[in-house]
């Protein structure tokens, strides 16, 4: 986890390095995390760690268990449902508004992201490949030239790399989301809101599918 990045406090420091563990699974969803080896292996005191993992709870990425410590929180059919029920909702009504203002911008964006993606798919790392992924959607929420919509839609930002990094990790999914990409870009190129509507939902719907199939605690909970 150590790396030559300049932080502001040493509660930075223990907070951005422990929330890119979790999300990249090197602390793994039940796992529990020891106060003093997390200070050894980040150089910092107890008291930065301990206030690092108080903001980590509040934003739903460890539980503090009294006597125990923190275990990395577990990731629930009801955190998938609603963040992608979200997603949906946000990117319709983004897409729509590409259609309607004719966004070659954003569209073009887009298709650059989608040119990053295809590079780093060669490079196997599933961290790198769900960043630009979430940049490319991000690029389409910014047609929607609605400010609160895109600060809200970027405060998932953490919650969504850790869906998607476990969305990848079935064999072949990265070149079937490369498919997927293009099918949206199509239908917005086409004009098309119904064709662009049915590629982001069936996108959506086979991503929120494929984290379920890799989580086996929501696996079990979907064949019921």
């Amino acid at each position: 986890m150590k790396r030559h990045v300049q932080f502001r406090s040493s509660k930075e420091k223990a907070y951005k390095l422990i929330k890119e563990a979790i999300i990249a699974r090197t602390f793994a969803p039940g796992q529990f995390l020891s106060e003093n080896e997390l200070s050894r292996n980040l150089g910092v005191s107890r008291t930065p760690i301990r206030e690092a993992l108080q903001t980590l709870e509040v934003e739903g990425f460890v539980r503090l268990i009294p006597r125990k410590g923190a275990q990395v929180t577990e990731i629930s059919l009801k955190d998938v449902d609603e963040v992608y029920e979200l997603r949906l909702v946000l990117e319709c009504l983004a897409g729509e508004k590409l259609i309607q203002r004719k966004d070659e911008i954003c569209l073009q964006l887009m298709k650059d992201v989608l040119k990053t993606q295809i590079r780093i798919m060669d490079e196997k790392d599933p961290v790198k490949f769900i960043a630009a992924d979430r940049e490319f959607h991000l690029a389409l929420i910014r047609a929607a030239r609605n400010e609160r919509m895109y600060r809200f839609y970027d405060s998932l930002r953490d919650h969504i790399l850790r869906l998607g990094i476990e969305a990848v990790q079935s064999p072949g999914r990265f070149v079937e989301v490369i498919k997927e990409h293009q099918a949206v870009i199509a239908g917005l190129e086409n004009g098309s809101y119904e064709e662009f509507k049915a590629a982001i939902g069936e996108h959506i719907s086979i991503t929120k599918f494929m984290v379920g199939k890799n989580l086996p605690n929501l696996w079990r909970q979907l064949e019921q």
